[in-house]
C-alpha cells in the first residue's frame, strides 16, 4: 500500500544478468500485489517528494507465485463509507474499507482469517479476536 503519491524510482537489479526496473508514479492510497523474489537491488528515487509504502508479506504465499501480481488504483473518493472486494484471488482477497464520518461498515466473513490495518483513527465495536490477533 503506498502512503504518498510519490514518483518514479529505479530499482537496479544486481544479479546475473543484471537489469533496471523502473516503478512508475504511484498515489496514495493505490496498492501491489507482488509474490515477491529472492533478489538484491539498488533503489533511486527518481523525484524530489518522498516514497512511503508499507510492505506486508504473507508467509503462506510461496515466493515466485507469479500469477499474484496485480496493481490497484487509489480510491476515488474517501469520503463516501463502504466496502469494495480490491483484489480477489484464492489465496488472498483484500478489501478496502472506508468508513467517512459515523458510518458503520459491515465487515467481511468472520469465518476466515483477517488482518486489518488502518491508516487513520479506528474504533471497532465489540470486536472479537482470535489467538494471536492484535486490537
Amino acid at each position: 500500500m503506498y502512503l504518498t503519491d510519490s514518483p518514479p524510482v529505479r530499482f537496479s537489479h544486481i544479479e546475473h544478468p543484471p537489469f533496471t526496473l523502473i516503478r512508475p508514479p504511484v498515489k496514495l492510497g493505490s496498492f501491489r500485489v507482488s509474490p515477491g523474489r529472492i533478489e538484491s537491488h539498488e533503489v533511486e528515487n527518481l523525484g524530489d517528494a518522498p516514497s512511503a509504502f508499507l510492505r506486508v508479506e504473507l508467509k503462506q504465499i510461496p515466493l515466485g507465485q507469479g500469477k499474484l501480481f496485480q496493481r490497484g488504483s487509489a480510491p476515488a473518493d474517501l469520503s463516501i463509507s463502504g466496502l469494495t472486494k480490491e483484489y480477489v484471488r484464492p489465496e488472498l482477497v483484500i478489501e478496502r474499507i472506508v468508513a467517512s464520518g459515523n458510518k458503520a461498515v459491515e465487515l467481511h466473513d468472520p469465518t476466515i482469517p483477517w488482518l486489518l490495518i488502518s491508516f487513520t483513527e479506528a474504533w471497532l465495536p465489540a470486536a472479537s479476536l482470535q489467538s494471536g490477533e492484535i486490537y
